[in-house]
């Protein structure tokens, strides 16, 4: 632990814990030799060496290449400029295990002769890494997102809700048919929120509840018992929500005489194969815009589950897979029968 002199006067101790605090890491440029020195907190971000003398491009060749370009011209404008000697920009940077992070920097030109105009000499650059809050700032706006799109989801889903409700019995008891289903909804999204662990066989009965009606419906879930973490509770919940949305306005659980049939395996490396597959009556063909319900089941999907997925149309079949691997041991939630097979 670094020992400071008691006082109320800011010496250069003070500062280095500061930096230390902050999470703040220095880098010393020297442009007559065309090189870089980090500190050990800048080089650890970047993964070099503490200390290390680099060559300038060296050290540009960690920032992420979609970013490269951009930031290597702010600094070449801020060394021909002579109008400005600081510099602000965020970008992405490649540390050595690969990662891919967010880094925040400032750097402070100083020119030979001391004026605007003179030839450069060195830079300090002020960098922070700012990671955490990039995800949290994404993952924000992704929940912004879906929340607008599971609003605008909910007049289309309700109005289907009413149409296949009225249509399975007489006008009269409609209300009495129709608002269990309504209730029924909301406390399904009160569950896929609150995204704890959960069995995969009830995270699919969840999400098809408000909608699956066995006198019109013929629905078959296959699978083994696969227990499920919060985190990925959470994802297959809006997996699945999608998935039901979809179906209630395009298929199998908002028409008559089709059928749905949700099926997985495990493998003895603890991957899980899910297999979505129903009928339409008219054929549907995927699109070139890939809208936010897309966004959800393929990418989101495969980048909170660190696993794969696709959608297949063909004719007047819809197939969505996805795989993933298992992140819960067996305990109380595969409790029950190794396979389980429900037909409505």
């Amino acid at each position: 632990m670094r020992f400071i002199k008691n006082s109320l006067m800011l010496n250069e101790d003070h500062k280095t814990v500061g930096l230390e605090l902050g999470r703040i890491g220095m880098v010393i440029i020297d442009y007559a030799q065309n090189v870089a020195r980090p500190d050990a907190l800048a080089a650890q971000m970047f993964g070099l060496d503490a200390g290390e003398v680099i060559a300038r491009d060296t050290f540009h060749e960690r920032i992420h290449p979609d970013d490269r370009a951009e930031i290597v011209a702010l600094v070449d404008d801020l060394i021909a400029a002579d109008n400005r000697d600081v510099i602000e920009f965020t970008h992405r940077i490649i540390a050595a295990d690969g990662e891919i992070r967010w880094v925040h920097a400032r750097k402070q030109l100083y020119r030979e002769d001391g004026s605007l105009a003179g030839p450069p000499a060195t830079a300090v650059a002020a960098v922070q890494d700012i990671t955490e809050r990039k995800r949290a700032e994404e993952a924000s706006q992704y929940l912004m997102r879906e929340l607008q799109h599971r609003t605008l989801n909910v007049t289309a889903v309700t109005s289907a809700l009413a149409r296949m409700v009225y249509d399975a019995g007489p006008p009269e008891s409609f209300l009495e048919r129709f608002e269990p289903r309504i209730r029924n909804l909301v406390e399904t999204m009160k569950i896929e929120s609150r995204g704890e662990g959960i069995n995969l066989r009830r995270a699919l009965e969840i999400a098809l509840s408000p909608y699956f009606d066995p006198a019109r419906h013929k629905v078959t879930i296959t699978g083994p018992s696969v227990a499920l973490d919060s985190q990925q509770a959470q994802t297959l919940a809006m997996v699945f929500h999608e998935l039901a949305t979809n179906s209630i306005k395009h298929g199998a659980l908002g028409q008559r005489g089709l059928s749905l049939a949700v099926s997985w395996e495990r493998d003895q490396a603890g991957m899980v194969s899910l297999r979505w597959a129903e009928t339409r009556h008219e054929p549907v063909t995927e699109t070139r815009h890939k809208g936010f319900g897309t966004q959800i089941l393929e990418d989101f999907a495969a980048m909170a589950l660190n696993g794969k997925s696709r959608q297949v149309f063909d004719d007047c079949t819809y197939t969505y897979h996805l795989s993933f691997a298992v992140r819960v041991v067996a305990n109380d939630l595969e409790q029950g029968a190794s396979q389980v097979e429900r037909v409505g």
